[in-house]
C-alpha cells in the first residue's frame, strides 16, 4: 500500500522485510551520528514493529521510501508524534533518515516535502515540526527546503535539538 509519491519515490508502511535496508541506516555509525546511538539487527525489527503499531493506531508513522527505478528501499520519512519540552500537546514531527551511500542527492527533501503536503492535505494538519541538533547542518539545510524555520530550542533525548516549525498557512 503506497501511501503517497514523489517523482522518484513510494512512500509505504514499514515491513519486517525493511529490516536490512534500515539497518544500513540504523547501524551505521554516520548515520547515527546526530542519535544516542546505533541500533542491532533485532533493534531494527522492533523499531519496524513500533512503527506498525503507530502506523496502525494512528495513520502516522515512518515509511519506508523505495526508490521506483530499483525497487530498493534507500531511506524512510513520515509523520511522528513527539511529547517535546514547552508543548502542551504532542507535536507533529516530519522525521526521515537516508543511508549513507544515497546522501546528497535530495532524497531527504523531496521526500520530506510531500510528507509536510500529505500532513497539511490529506491529513488536515495545521502545523509540522522537525527536530534537530544544532550541529546537523544537512537536517537544517532540509528543515529548510521544507519552508521550516527555527522556532525555539529544547532538550529532547538528553541533547539539545532546534525545533522547527512551519504552518500550513506559511
Amino acid at each position: 500500500m503506497v501511501i503517497l509519491s514523489t517523482e522518484r519515490f513510494d512512500l509505504r508502511p514499514l515491513e519486517q522485510a525493511d529490516r536490512q535496508a534500515l539497518h544500513a541506516i540504523f547501524g551505521d555509525e554516520r548515520a547515527m551520528e546526530h542519535y544516542t546511538r546505533t541500533m542491532t539487527p533485532d533493534e531494527v525489527g522492533m523499531l519496524i514493529a513500533s512503527h506498525q503499531v503507530r502506523q496502525a493506531e494512528t495513520g502516522r508513522s515512518l515509511w519506508a521510501v523505495v526508490e521506483r527505478a530499483s525497487g530498493e528501499v534507500v531511506a524512510d520519512c513520515g509523520l511522528l508524534d513527539q511529547q517535546v519540552e514547552g508543548y502542551l500537546q504532542p507535536q507533529v514531527e516530519i522525521a526521515y533518515h537516508v543511508r549513507p551511500s544515497s546522501w546528497r542527492q535530495g532524497i531527504a527533501s523531496e521526500c520530506a516535502i510531500a510528507v509536510r503536503d500529505h500532513a497539511f492535505g490529506a491529513l488536515g494538519l495545521e502545523r509540522v515540526i522537525s527536530l534537530i541538533r544544532p550541529e546537523n547542518e544537512p537536517s537544517r539545510g532540509v528543515a529548510r527546503k521544507v519552508g521550516m524555520q527555527v522556532e525555539r530550542e529544547v532538550q529532547y533525548a538528553g541533547f539539545l535539538h532546534e525545533v522547527w516549525s512551519v504552518s500550513r498557512d506559511g
